[in-house]
């Protein structure tokens, strides 16, 4: 049993890579965004990460992997001591794990500068507009001239998502993204989670240009649906299939379950 419980995540941290990292769907998607990520890390010298809400330090762990230092945060002591526990058995000795909070990052990493900041899976969904313009200012603060910001959050419009719930005739969780929601992390805590599309997230941070934009989860569902998938292993294989195919196209970024973001600094940001 944990200690200290400090933020809604540590409640699922113990199980968070059962239920999500190492569980059929959750690697699928991990696969996915690692298939564009690489396409960010690639350069001749080492690159300095600034990793938020890093969980259980699965990214930042494949990051070192792949030529980058990084510096892994999450606001959850319980996933970032699960993270920590993980360098026992690996070499990754270029992967600082500690505990901090998104309002905290300017000051917890004033001087420094990062050539990359990354966001998986949702952690951004967190918070509201208000917050995220704030984060707009300090990622500009904390990147290098020609720093990247890349991030993977929950979008408004993911179909398979739909398709399920109409099946069910759901119509309520069908079009549950379209207002801020309380996502269920356990069955006493809740955690408020806010969709965004690709384009207000692009007039949200105002002080970066948009590189890319992909859909992550097209055809490979949510993990809720992990079970489904792995009593389906031929629908699974078509689903992954055919999000290496169409779901490289950016016109389906806003239909997944996540949208995968990558941004450089404005030149002239004020």
């Amino acid at each position: 049993m944990w200690d200290n419980i400090g933020s809604p995540f540590d409640y699922i941290a113990e199980k968070y890579d059962e239920d999500f990292s190492n569980s059929l769907a959750g690697t699928l998607q991990r696969n996915r965004v690692w298939h564009f990520l690489k396409e960010e890390i690639k350069a001749q010298k080492p690159l300095h990460v600034l990793e938020i809400n890093c969980g259980t330090g699965v990214d930042a762990i494949w990051m070192t992997e792949h030529n980058c230092e990084v510096w892994a945060t999450d606001v959850s002591a319980n996933m970032i001591t699960i993270a920590k526990s993980k360098l026992r058995d690996n070499s990754a000795v270029n992967c600082h794990f500690s505990i901090c909070s998104f309002n905290q990052l300017e000051k917890r990493f004033e001087g420094r500068k990062f050539d990359l900041i990354f966001s998986n899976f949702a952690g951004l969904n967190c918070v509201d507009e208000n917050e995220i313009r704030k984060l707009n200012t300090a990622f500009f603060k904390l990147l290098n001239e020609n720093g990247r910001l890349t991030m993977v959050l929950l979008g408004k419009n993911c179909l398979t998502e739909r398709f399920y719930f109409a099946l069910k005739n759901e119509f309520k969780n069908a079009n549950r993204r379209y207002s801020v929601a309380l996502a269920k992390l356990t069955k006493d805590v809740l955690q408020p989670t806010w969709y965004y599309h690709s384009l207000k997230l692009t007039k949200l941070f105002s002080s970066f240009v948009l590189i890319r934009k992909r859909p992550i989860g097209l055809f490979i569902p949510p993990s809720y649906l992990n079970l489904w998938l792995n009593k389906h292993p031929v629908i699974t294989k078509l689903a992954t299939w055919l999000e290496y195919t169409i779901g490289s196209l950016p016109i389906f970024a806003d239909n997944g379950d996540h949208i995968y973001l990558s941004m450089s600094k404005k030149i002239t940001a004020k």
